[in-house]
């Protein structure tokens, strides 16, 4: 949010990086409707903590596949360099994509507020003690 307020006082209207963030996610809503965008923050710091979606699609992978859930973090493919991956894995041992999250850390609290997240796709899934 301090990129965008800057860039508007410095007047070069160059998109920040969160407005280009928040075009992507705009555009995945009106290409695929039933796609799940969800932004928790941390309201003390005023900071982006973690920012999930999932497309139907992924949604429906999910859905077809939760016995297990995989989550790994993949670095260095964006400048936080912190994705989260949500993954299941097939009857034929395949992972599928469940979701994406951008966090800001590992920190337990934003990987469980990524897992909650994960739970607007698919309520049966029970979060009951993660990263033990």
């Amino acid at each position: 949010m301090r990129d965008r307020w800057r860039a508007k006082q410095d007047g070069t209207g160059k998109k920040t990086p969160v407005d280009a963030l928040l075009d992507q996610l705009q555009s995945l809503k009106d290409d695929d409707p039933a796609s799940i965008v969800v932004l928790s923050h941390d309201p003390q710091l005023y900071m982006i903590q973690n920012v999930f979606f999932q497309t139907l699609d992924m949604r429906m992978s999910l859905e077809k596949f939760p016995e297990v859930l995989v989550m790994d973090t993949t670095y260095k493919l964006c400048d936080n360099e912190m994705p989260l991956v949500f993954s299941v894995v097939d009857s034929f041992g395949v992972g599928r994509i469940a979701g994406y999250c951008l966090i800001i850390s590992k920190k337990k609290e934003v990987v469980t507020a990524s897992l909650e997240a994960l739970t607007k796709g698919f309520p049966n899934l029970a979060v009951t003690n993660p990263l033990c």
